[in-house]
Protein backbone atom coordinates (compact mmCIF):
# COMPACT_ATOMS: atom_id res chain seq x y z
CA UNK A 1 0.00 0.00 0.00
CA UNK A 2 1.22 3.49 -0.51
CA UNK A 3 0.58 5.10 2.78
CA UNK A 4 0.89 9.43 3.94
CA UNK A 5 1.59 11.16 6.29
CA UNK A 6 0.72 14.03 7.24
CA UNK A 7 1.57 16.46 9.75
CA UNK A 8 3.10 19.74 10.93
CA UNK A 9 7.07 20.66 11.48
CA UNK A 10 8.23 22.87 13.69
CA UNK A 11 10.89 23.86 11.40
CA UNK A 12 7.96 25.38 9.19
CA UNK A 13 6.40 27.70 11.66
CA UNK A 14 8.15 30.60 10.01
CA UNK A 15 5.97 29.49 6.71
CA UNK A 16 3.07 30.45 8.03
CA UNK A 17 1.07 33.47 8.39
CA UNK A 18 -0.91 32.94 11.52
CA UNK A 19 -4.33 34.95 12.18
CA UNK A 20 -3.53 35.47 15.72
CA UNK A 21 0.01 37.38 17.31
CA UNK A 22 2.73 34.78 17.97
CA UNK A 23 3.46 33.29 21.09
CA UNK A 24 6.84 31.76 21.49
CA UNK A 25 4.57 28.39 22.83
CA UNK A 26 2.16 28.32 20.03
CA UNK A 27 3.55 25.62 17.77
CA UNK A 28 4.36 23.34 20.56
CA UNK A 29 2.53 20.78 19.52
CA UNK A 30 4.01 20.76 15.92
CA UNK A 31 6.04 17.35 15.26
CA UNK A 32 10.51 17.17 14.57
CA UNK A 33 11.91 15.74 11.71
CA UNK A 34 13.04 12.69 14.07
CA UNK A 35 9.23 11.72 14.60
CA UNK A 36 8.75 11.94 10.74
CA UNK A 37 11.57 9.88 10.46
CA UNK A 38 10.55 7.24 13.06
CA UNK A 39 6.81 6.72 11.33
CA UNK A 40 7.93 6.50 8.15
CA UNK A 41 10.58 3.71 9.09
CA UNK A 42 8.18 1.94 11.03
CA UNK A 43 5.29 2.06 8.19
CA UNK A 44 8.12 1.05 5.72
CA UNK A 45 9.35 -1.75 7.83
CA UNK A 46 5.50 -3.45 7.08
CA UNK A 47 6.15 -3.60 3.93
CA UNK A 48 4.45 -0.40 2.74
CA UNK A 49 5.77 2.59 0.37
CA UNK A 50 5.54 5.75 2.94
CA UNK A 51 4.83 9.42 1.29
CA UNK A 52 5.67 12.97 3.06
CA UNK A 53 2.39 14.52 2.55
CA UNK A 54 3.15 17.37 5.79
CA UNK A 55 0.18 19.77 5.81
CA UNK A 56 -1.99 22.51 3.98
CA UNK A 57 -1.82 23.17 0.22
CA UNK A 58 1.32 21.29 -0.67
CA UNK A 59 -0.68 17.94 1.10
CA UNK A 60 -3.62 18.54 -0.80
CA UNK A 61 -1.63 18.45 -4.06
CA UNK A 62 0.00 15.77 -3.04
CA UNK A 63 -3.02 13.68 -1.93
CA UNK A 64 -4.55 14.17 -5.32
CA UNK A 65 -1.84 13.76 -7.08
CA UNK A 66 -0.13 10.35 -5.70
CA UNK A 67 -2.87 8.03 -5.61
CA UNK A 68 -2.40 7.56 -1.79
CA UNK A 69 -4.09 4.29 -0.32
CA UNK A 70 -4.21 5.38 3.35
CA UNK A 71 -3.28 8.43 5.46
CA UNK A 72 -1.49 8.07 9.04
CA UNK A 73 -2.31 11.64 10.47
CA UNK A 74 -0.64 13.34 12.91
CA UNK A 75 -1.23 16.60 11.64
CA UNK A 76 -2.54 18.95 14.46
CA UNK A 77 -3.17 21.75 11.85
CA UNK A 78 -3.28 25.71 12.46
CA UNK A 79 -5.04 28.27 13.29
CA UNK A 80 -9.18 27.92 15.07
CA UNK A 81 -10.39 25.97 17.68
CA UNK A 82 -11.28 23.02 14.84
CA UNK A 83 -7.30 22.59 13.41
CA UNK A 84 -6.76 19.38 14.41
CA UNK A 85 -10.08 18.11 12.25
CA UNK A 86 -8.70 20.11 9.23
CA UNK A 87 -7.14 16.49 8.01
CA UNK A 88 -10.02 14.14 8.63
CA UNK A 89 -12.87 16.34 7.26
CA UNK A 90 -10.52 17.00 4.11
CA UNK A 91 -10.12 12.96 4.17
CA UNK A 92 -13.24 12.29 4.41
CA UNK A 93 -14.64 14.73 1.75
CA UNK A 94 -11.73 12.64 -0.79
CA UNK A 95 -13.27 9.31 0.23
CA UNK A 96 -9.76 8.42 1.81
CA UNK A 97 -8.93 5.64 4.34
CA UNK A 98 -7.03 7.58 7.29
CA UNK A 99 -6.14 6.58 11.21
CA UNK A 100 -6.98 8.69 14.13
CA UNK A 101 -10.01 10.70 15.17
CA UNK A 102 -12.74 11.84 12.84
CA UNK A 103 -13.27 15.31 12.52
CA UNK A 104 -15.54 15.47 15.36
CA UNK A 105 -14.02 14.02 17.96
CA UNK A 106 -11.17 16.07 16.82
CA UNK A 107 -12.36 19.20 17.75
CA UNK A 108 -14.20 18.83 20.51
CA UNK A 109 -11.42 17.17 22.17
CA UNK A 110 -9.18 19.99 21.11
CA UNK A 111 -11.64 22.57 23.14
CA UNK A 112 -11.42 22.04 26.48
CA UNK A 113 -14.93 23.92 27.36
CA UNK A 114 -16.88 20.96 24.85
CA UNK A 115 -15.48 18.20 26.44
CA UNK A 116 -15.81 19.16 29.65
CA UNK A 117 -19.34 19.04 28.51
CA UNK A 118 -18.84 15.83 27.53
CA UNK A 119 -17.06 14.33 30.38
CA UNK A 120 -19.56 15.56 32.93
CA UNK A 121 -22.70 14.78 30.82
CA UNK A 122 -21.20 11.73 30.25
CA UNK A 123 -20.95 10.86 34.19
CA UNK A 124 -17.28 11.60 34.24
CA UNK A 125 -16.11 13.04 37.53
CA UNK A 126 -14.26 16.17 36.67
CA UNK A 127 -13.34 19.40 38.39
CA UNK A 128 -15.74 22.29 38.22
CA UNK A 129 -15.00 25.06 36.08
CA UNK A 130 -16.08 28.01 34.14
CA UNK A 131 -15.36 29.97 31.07
CA UNK A 132 -14.43 33.86 30.38
CA UNK A 133 -14.71 34.51 26.95
CA UNK A 134 -13.09 37.34 24.84
CA UNK A 135 -14.30 40.51 25.63
CA UNK A 136 -16.55 39.16 29.21
CA UNK A 137 -16.29 41.64 31.68
CA UNK A 138 -15.48 39.27 34.80
CA UNK A 139 -15.55 40.07 38.97
CA UNK A 140 -13.68 37.97 41.22
CA UNK A 141 -16.41 37.94 43.82
CA UNK A 142 -17.10 34.45 44.72
CA UNK A 143 -14.61 32.54 43.33
CA UNK A 144 -12.91 29.76 45.45
CA UNK A 145 -8.83 28.90 45.11
CA UNK A 146 -6.95 27.44 43.96
CA UNK A 147 -7.94 27.05 40.42
CA UNK A 148 -5.72 26.91 37.18
CA UNK A 149 -6.23 29.03 34.36
CA UNK A 150 -5.90 27.80 30.88
CA UNK A 151 -6.49 28.71 27.31
CA UNK A 152 -9.63 26.73 25.82
CA UNK A 153 -8.13 25.79 22.86
CA UNK A 154 -4.86 24.42 23.06
CA UNK A 155 -3.02 21.03 24.04
CA UNK A 156 0.70 20.29 24.96
CA UNK A 157 0.66 22.67 27.88
CA UNK A 158 0.67 25.48 25.56
CA UNK A 159 -0.18 28.45 27.60
CA UNK A 160 0.20 26.71 30.81
CA UNK A 161 2.89 27.78 32.86
CA UNK A 162 3.92 27.34 36.97
CA UNK A 163 1.81 30.28 37.43
CA UNK A 164 -1.10 28.68 35.90
CA UNK A 165 -2.48 27.58 39.09
CA UNK A 166 -4.10 30.82 41.19
CA UNK A 167 -4.73 31.12 44.91
CA UNK A 168 -6.24 34.68 45.28
CA UNK A 169 -7.78 37.73 43.12
CA UNK A 170 -4.32 39.28 42.35
CA UNK A 171 -3.11 36.14 41.24
CA UNK A 172 -6.26 35.25 39.22
CA UNK A 173 -6.80 39.30 37.17
CA UNK A 174 -2.72 38.88 36.15
CA UNK A 175 -2.91 35.02 34.87
CA UNK A 176 -6.19 36.32 33.15
CA UNK A 177 -4.72 39.53 31.46
CA UNK A 178 -1.51 37.22 30.25
CA UNK A 179 -4.03 34.82 28.83
CA UNK A 180 -6.09 37.51 27.03
CA UNK A 181 -2.88 39.12 25.50
CA UNK A 182 -1.32 36.47 24.42
CA UNK A 183 -4.09 34.10 23.55
CA UNK A 184 -7.22 36.85 22.55
CA UNK A 185 -9.21 34.87 20.04
CA UNK A 186 -10.07 31.97 22.73
CA UNK A 187 -11.63 31.80 25.66
CA UNK A 188 -9.78 31.46 29.04
CA UNK A 189 -10.98 27.86 31.31
CA UNK A 190 -10.61 28.29 35.14
CA UNK A 191 -10.65 24.76 36.50
CA UNK A 192 -10.43 23.58 40.34
CA UNK A 193 -7.15 22.49 41.10
CA UNK A 194 -7.07 19.22 41.86
CA UNK A 195 -4.27 18.48 44.33
CA UNK A 196 -3.19 14.95 43.98
CA UNK A 197 -1.56 12.45 41.92
CA UNK A 198 -1.09 12.80 38.26
CA UNK A 199 -1.97 10.08 35.47
CA UNK A 200 -1.90 9.64 31.98
CA UNK A 201 -3.82 6.71 30.39
CA UNK A 202 -3.43 5.31 26.63
CA UNK A 203 -6.25 3.10 24.89
CA UNK A 204 -5.83 1.63 22.24
CA UNK A 205 -8.37 -0.29 19.47
CA UNK A 206 -11.90 0.08 18.30
CA UNK A 207 -14.36 -2.23 18.58
CA UNK A 208 -12.90 -3.69 21.77
CA UNK A 209 -10.60 -0.98 23.07
CA UNK A 210 -8.16 -2.02 25.59
CA UNK A 211 -6.16 -0.09 28.30
CA UNK A 212 -2.15 0.34 26.33
CA UNK A 213 -0.60 1.58 29.91
CA UNK A 214 -1.49 3.79 32.87
CA UNK A 215 1.58 5.98 33.68
CA UNK A 216 1.76 8.03 36.89
CA UNK A 217 4.05 11.46 36.05
CA UNK A 218 5.85 12.91 39.79
CA UNK A 219 7.64 15.68 40.27
CA UNK A 220 11.20 14.95 40.95
CA UNK A 221 11.08 17.44 43.91
CA UNK A 222 8.13 15.00 45.27
CA UNK A 223 6.09 18.08 45.53
CA UNK A 224 2.70 16.64 44.50
CA UNK A 225 0.19 19.24 46.02
CA UNK A 226 1.84 22.12 43.49
CA UNK A 227 3.11 19.92 40.36
CA UNK A 228 2.13 21.69 36.98
CA UNK A 229 2.82 19.56 34.09
CA UNK A 230 3.38 22.85 32.45
CA UNK A 231 5.49 23.93 29.56
CA UNK A 232 8.51 24.62 31.48
CA UNK A 233 8.06 21.21 33.20
CA UNK A 234 7.86 18.99 29.45
CA UNK A 235 10.34 21.13 28.18
CA UNK A 236 13.31 19.66 30.60
CA UNK A 237 11.37 16.62 31.57
CA UNK A 238 14.25 14.75 32.16
CA UNK A 239 15.51 16.65 34.94
CA UNK A 240 12.21 17.89 36.52
CA UNK A 241 9.87 14.70 35.89
CA UNK A 242 9.69 11.31 36.60
CA UNK A 243 7.57 8.64 35.14
CA UNK A 244 6.25 4.72 36.58
CA UNK A 245 4.05 2.50 34.81
CA UNK A 246 2.64 0.45 35.63
CA UNK A 247 2.00 2.72 38.71
CA UNK A 248 2.35 1.65 41.95
CA UNK A 249 -1.01 2.64 42.75
CA UNK A 250 -3.81 -0.11 44.67
CA UNK A 251 -5.75 -2.27 42.34
CA UNK A 252 -9.00 -0.17 43.28
CA UNK A 253 -7.39 3.37 41.50
CA UNK A 254 -5.97 1.25 38.58
CA UNK A 255 -9.59 -0.08 37.95
CA UNK A 256 -11.23 3.32 38.26
CA UNK A 257 -8.29 4.92 36.08
CA UNK A 258 -9.18 2.45 33.57
CA UNK A 259 -12.69 2.39 33.52
CA UNK A 260 -12.76 6.51 33.68
CA UNK A 261 -10.73 6.32 30.52
CA UNK A 262 -12.36 3.54 28.39
CA UNK A 263 -15.60 5.21 29.17
CA UNK A 264 -14.58 7.96 27.62
CA UNK A 265 -12.89 6.50 25.16
CA UNK A 266 -16.53 5.82 23.79
CA UNK A 267 -18.15 9.21 25.01
CA UNK A 268 -15.62 11.06 22.98
CA UNK A 269 -15.84 8.44 19.95
CA UNK A 270 -12.21 7.91 19.48
CA UNK A 271 -10.35 5.73 17.59
CA UNK A 272 -7.63 3.77 17.29
CA UNK A 273 -5.22 5.44 20.34
CA UNK A 274 -6.13 8.34 22.27
CA UNK A 275 -4.77 9.48 26.11
CA UNK A 276 -6.19 10.42 28.77
CA UNK A 277 -5.10 12.73 31.57
CA UNK A 278 -6.47 12.86 35.33
CA UNK A 279 -5.50 13.74 38.67
CA UNK A 280 -6.71 12.47 41.91
CA UNK A 281 -8.17 13.98 44.86
CA UNK A 282 -6.69 13.03 48.66
CA UNK A 283 -9.25 10.87 49.00
CA UNK A 284 -7.47 9.30 45.30
CA UNK A 285 -10.47 9.62 43.40
CA UNK A 286 -9.30 10.35 39.87
CA UNK A 287 -10.72 13.44 38.39
CA UNK A 288 -10.68 13.74 34.19
CA UNK A 289 -8.96 16.77 33.11
CA UNK A 290 -7.97 16.14 28.94
CA UNK A 291 -8.28 13.82 26.36
CA UNK A 292 -5.40 13.96 23.22
CA UNK A 293 -7.28 11.90 19.91
CA UNK A 294 -3.76 12.39 18.42
CA UNK A 295 -1.72 11.89 20.95
CA UNK A 296 2.34 12.71 20.36
CA UNK A 297 4.57 9.81 18.87
CA UNK A 298 8.09 11.52 19.36
CA UNK A 299 9.97 7.92 19.90
CA UNK A 300 11.73 8.92 22.67
CA UNK A 301 9.30 11.34 24.58
CA UNK A 302 6.07 11.53 23.64
CA UNK A 303 4.12 10.52 26.52
CA UNK A 304 2.47 7.02 24.99
CA UNK A 305 5.29 6.07 23.38
CA UNK A 306 7.15 6.21 27.34
CA UNK A 307 4.26 3.67 28.52
CA UNK A 308 4.80 1.05 25.69
CA UNK A 309 8.41 1.41 26.25
CA UNK A 310 8.18 0.85 29.87
CA UNK A 311 5.97 -2.40 29.10
CA UNK A 312 8.28 -3.71 26.40
CA UNK A 313 6.78 -2.88 23.13
CA UNK A 314 9.02 -1.24 20.78
CA UNK A 315 8.40 2.19 18.94
CA UNK A 316 7.98 0.04 15.33
CA UNK A 317 4.94 -2.33 17.21
CA UNK A 318 3.36 0.54 18.78
CA UNK A 319 2.94 2.09 15.06
CA UNK A 320 1.93 -1.29 13.84
CA UNK A 321 -0.87 -1.90 15.96
CA UNK A 322 -1.84 1.69 15.70
CA UNK A 323 -2.33 0.97 11.88
CA UNK A 324 -3.94 -1.90 12.06
CA UNK A 325 -6.61 -0.86 14.51
CA UNK A 326 -6.97 1.68 12.09
CA UNK A 327 -7.18 -0.22 8.66
CA UNK A 328 -9.97 -2.64 10.83
CA UNK A 329 -12.13 -0.10 10.72
CA UNK A 330 -12.85 0.15 7.16
CA UNK A 331 -13.05 -3.81 6.62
Amino acid sequence: MKIGITYNLKSEVEQLEPSQPRVEDMFEEFDSPETIDALCGAIEKMGHECVRLGFGRPAIEKILNSQIDFVFNIAEGCQGCSREAHIPALLEMLDIRYSGPGPLAAGLSLDKISAKKIAAGSGAATPEYFAIFPGQEFKTENIRYPLILKPAYEGSSIGIRQDSKVENDDAFRNKLNWLRANYPLQPVMAERFIGGREFTVAVIGNTDPEILGIMEVMPQDGDLKNFIYSLEVKRDYLQKVRYSCPPKVNKLLREQLGRAALHLFRAFNCRDVSRFDFRTDEHETPYFLEVNTLPGLHPVSSDIVIMARLKGMEYDQLIERIFKHALERYN
